[in-house]
């Protein structure tokens, strides 16, 4: 089958029973132009996901949270944004102003594969691909990454579903991987727990603050897409089964919520990727409830 670049290739699912594999029926095209892509739709779109390597004490950081908030603005569902905070700028002081460990053990993980922290934050991978034969992108060459990628319809479909218990803060998350081409590559789910709207110190050597002029220090900064931890292990799991176009790949993961999440600010990004190159070739995101 061949695609013209302005379609994308677009399914409707039967009922989804949560078993190892099940089958996607009619495939057909249709118009899908909208660069404010629509994931509500029964269309799958591509979504991409974007990781902003970061630190709370890197001063020129905040302009790579906000390049992100525009292009989610501009593309919408396409993006699927994770925060990661990494290397020398995420190490917490010891008492003071950043006492507070955004680090994680996935994010040590992958800083440690790509090099984004040695190559200078902020910078950025966008769904891990090359872009000017560079994985690690500043955050100026997003957009046009983006752009790039968007011009291929999608591969794979992923929906999530979430049970979250308010009382015991257990989490039962469902996630279905819908093969819209066949693959014969060796595929790994990976499965994120991302919080927004941390409140806590960020250095910005663009902040104004007329009260103390030369203050580069913001005390109630909102930290956005914050990765949490990496729920499956950073590196993901390997998708067995059918990987041929109609198959289902279904995957049950449980987790309690830690103390200090909230709830109500979490959502759970899972993604597919290549397991020899590592690109990502789906993503997908769904708030806890």
């Amino acid at each position: 089958m061949s695609f013209n670049k302005s379609k994308y290739l677009a399914i409707i699912f039967a009922v989804l029973v949560f078993s190892t594999c099940d089958k996607i029926e009619k495939p057909y095209l249709e118009e899908n132009s909208d660069k404010c892509g629509n994931g509500n739709l029964s269309i799958p779109i591509k979504k991409i996901l974007l990781e902003d390597y970061t630190g709370h004490t890197c001063g020129n950081c905040p302009r790579a949270a906000e390049q992100t908030e525009l292009l989610i603005n501009t593309y919408c569902d396409h993006i699927i944004p994770v925060s990661i905070h990494v290397g020398f700028f995420a190490e917490p002081y010891t008492s003071g102003k950043y006492t507070y460990d955004f680090r994680t053990t996935a994010g040590a993980a992958w800083d440690a594969e790509f090099g984004n922290s040695t190559a200078g934050l902020p910078n950025g991978l966008v769904n891990r691909t090359s872009y000017n034969a560079s994985k690690i992108l500043a955050y100026e060459s997003w957009a046009a990454a983006i752009d790039k990628l968007l011009k291929e319809p999608p591969a794979i479909n992923i929906e999530i579903k979430n049970n979250y218990n308010g009382d015991t803060r257990e989490l039962e998350t469902f996630v279905d991987i819908g093969f819209l081409k066949s693959t014969t590559n060796e595929l790994k789910l990976t499965i994120l727990l991302v919080e927004d709207s941390l409140v806590n110190w960020q250095k910005d050597y663009d902040y104004d603050d007329l009260t103390n002029p030369g203050n580069t220090d913001i005390e109630n900064y909102v930290h956005r897409h914050v990765l949490r931890e990496a729920i499956n292990s950073p590196w993901g799991e390997i998708v067995e089964g059918s990987t041929k176009q109609g198959e289902i790949f279904s995957k049950t993961v449980n987790y309690i919520l830690k103390a200090e999440f909230v709830a109500k600010h979490c959502s759970i990004v899972a993604f597919v990727s290549s397991s020899d190159t590592k690109e990502v070739i789906q993503a997908e995101i769904r708030e806890l409830f």
